[in-house]
């Protein structure tokens, strides 16, 4: 009963606010990196430029979340532990679907509440489409009245990159739900149509629709504390690697799809400038015997490439995908 009871749970988050750290923006690592990944994802002028500086407005800011996991290198955080979520869609027998809702939505059984759903990145949606043992529903029943609408397509877009990477048409385990109604006189009648078509794109995407919310569960309220934002290895790859090391994951090929792989080719003299740049430490020198190795390692990686770019001789590639355990330091050069 208690163990049901810990599954059946809502996680209250506190107010959902971004906070931008420009220490560790790729631009102040590298006086010549051009990343503009948060400002194209950042609709509300929250984010500008000034110079070459990333200048971030909280007045202007919505909590969308969409620059938290669009920053390589972690600059933004939004205080919410993902492995919430990866807890939350795993249960040993496979029954009792969980909805993973904002904070904005009605409360409802077996809920889990994330700050807005434009933190949940491709390779978020992939980790929990694979390490997932019950079904689980995104309640996205606010969100075409809400001030971060705009996430809804990129939501959709990432759902699309997951199954391009898959090179499948069907089967992902997530689940959408949405009220059956809408109330009389809400704005909410004029986008009925636009909720109508992304459930039927969703279920062309492989996506199965229900229009009707699991019952209401005994819930325990549980606050997450913030955390401040680690060295090392980017948040998303700690939940790649909390995902794979699930016991029965499946599609670890997907998962190994969302890491990154440097190479070095015969012009690397193993100079210091790859490693000192890299704001992750996947790049490390060490000694090999008598001589000197360069050593990559994949959970690391943020595929930022800002060693590529630093290193003078050009003999760095950063690709996308990984071959094998991302854990296991390769020798490079």
């Amino acid at each position: 009963m208690f163990a049901g009871l810990l599954l059946n749970r809502i996680v209250e988050q506190a107010a959902p606010v971004v906070s931008f750290h420009p220490k560790q923006c790729l631009r102040a690592r590298l006086n010549t990196n051009a990343c503009d990944a948060c400002l194209a994802l950042c609709k509300k002028q929250a984010l500008t430029l000034n110079g070459r500086k990333i200048i971030f407005s909280a007045e202007n800011c919505t909590d969308c979340m969409a620059c938290v996991p669009g920053c390589p290198n972690d600059a933004f955080a939004s205080g919410f532990d993902l492995s919430v979520l990866l807890d939350a869609v795993r249960s040993e027998d496979g029954s009792t679907p969980v909805i993973i809702s904002c904070s904005k939505a009605p409360a409802h059984g077996n809920q889990v509440n994330i700050p807005c759903v434009g933190l949940l990145s491709e390779p978020v949606l992939a980790a929990l489409h694979c390490t997932a043992t019950r079904e689980f529903y995104l309640d996205l029943h606010r969100c075409a009245d809400c001030r971060n609408g705009h996430v809804l397509d990129l939501l959709h877009e990432r759902i699309r990159g997951v199954i391009a990477k898959r090179g499948k048409v069907a089967g992902l385990k997530i689940r959408y739900a949405t009220d059956r109604d809408f109330q009389p006189g809400s704005s909410s009648l004029e986008r009925r149509g636009f909720l109508r078509n992304a459930a039927r794109s969703l279920k062309e995407l492989g996506w199965e629709t229900s229009l009707a919310f699991v019952p209401q569960q005994v819930r325990e309220d549980r606050g997450a504390e913030k955390k401040e934002v680690q060295k090392g290895a980017p948040a998303t790859n700690r939940l790649l690697r909390q995902a794979l090391a699930q016991p029965g994951v499946q599609e670890k090929d997907l998962l190994y799809s969302y890491f990154y792989t440097v190479r070095a080719d015969s012009r690397c003299d193993l100079c210091p400038l790859c490693t000192g740049i890299c704001p992750t430490g996947a790049l490390k020198r060490r000694a090999e015997g008598s001589e000197n190795v360069l050593t990559f390692t994949g959970s690391a990686c943020s595929g930022c490439g800002l060693c590529a770019a630093f290193c003078r001789k050009r003999a760095l590639t950063v690709r996308p995908g990984i071959a094998s355990d991302p854990d296991n330091p390769l020798i490079i050069a």
